[in-house]
Formats: C-alpha cells, sequence, structure tokens
C-alpha cells in the first residue's frame, strides 16, 4: 500500500491491469490433488489463450501493426470494443465513482474485449466489463455492482 502510494496516476493510467499479489508461505497453500477442481489446468488456459490469440489476430487483419487487443489505439478503441448499454452504464458509474481517465476507460474496454475473447464470446458483456473494472481498482474501498 505505501508503495502503490507513491506510484503517479498518470503512470497507473498506462497500466492495464492492478492485481495485488499477497506474499504466500508454502505451508498455507492448498494441495489439491491432480483430479481436484481448483482452477484450470495450465494447458487448458493456455488453450483458451493461444484460441483468443487467434481471434485478435484475425479480427484485426485489416489494421496495421494491430495483432491484439492491446494495440488498439484510441481512434480503434470504441470501434472494436463495443459494449451494449448495461455494460456503459456500469463503466460510466466506475469512472465517476474511481475518478477513472479517459485513458483508464480505454484500457477497462481493451481488458474487457481481451476477457470476453478468453471466454470465447463475440460480444462484450456486463460482466466482462465488471471484470475489467475490478482489476483497475482492487486497492479502492468502493464497490460497483451490476
Amino acid at each position: 500500500q505505501r508503495y502503490r502510494g507513491r506510484i503517479g496516476g498518470p503512470l497507473l493510467d498506462r497500466m492495464d491491469l492492478h492485481v495485488e499479489v499477497p506474499t504466500l508461505i508454502a505451508k498455507e497453500l492448498p494441495i489439491v490433488s491432480n483430479d481436484g477442481l481448483r482452477g484450470d489446468a495450465s494447458s487448458a488456459v493456455a488453450e483458451r489463450v493461444l484460441e483468443a490469440r487467434r481471434l485478435q489476430i484475425e479480427r484485426y487483419a485489416g489494421l496495421d501493426g494491430v495483432f491484439a487487443n492491446a494495440h488498439l489505439d484510441h481512434d480503434e478503441v470504441p470501434r472494436q470494443c463495443v459494449v451494449d448499454g448495461r455494460g456503459r452504464a456500469l463503466l460510466e458509474r466506475a469512472a465517476d465513482a474511481f475518478g477513472f481517465s479517459a485513458r483508464a476507460i480505454h484500457r477497462c474496454l481493451r481488458v474487457s474485449r481481451t476477457i470476453a475473447d478468453l471466454g470465447g464470446r463475440g460480444a462484450i458483456e456486463p460482466e466482462h466489463v465488471l471484470e475489467a473494472i475490478q482489476y483497475r481498482v482492487l486497492d479502492r474501498s468502493v464497490q460497483v455492482t451490476a
């Protein structure tokens, strides 16, 4: 928290994800057998990532220098990261509550697009927007709900 306070807002705006990773002690880690259902297997995650990357390469084939959602410039974000009215309302509420800049809003939209791609969804749904918002506000106490 002390270190995070030393990072300025403009620098944070340039980071797509704000995720707190707590220190873990080995003996506190859950032990799950290979057939246990705790999370996804690495191979399943790798497959989803490869499929999402393939979708993005295909989607942006006609755009110079764009191979992934992260490469979208500010002009392309509204065209490629379309959200419905509920998703837009969630993003507007979060922007007001957390003081998001235009850059932060665009980053939320790009991350929403990536979350939808990882889920194999063609459209960005409100839950994708909510998840993207959560990746930007983990250190804040305000909650945005659907």
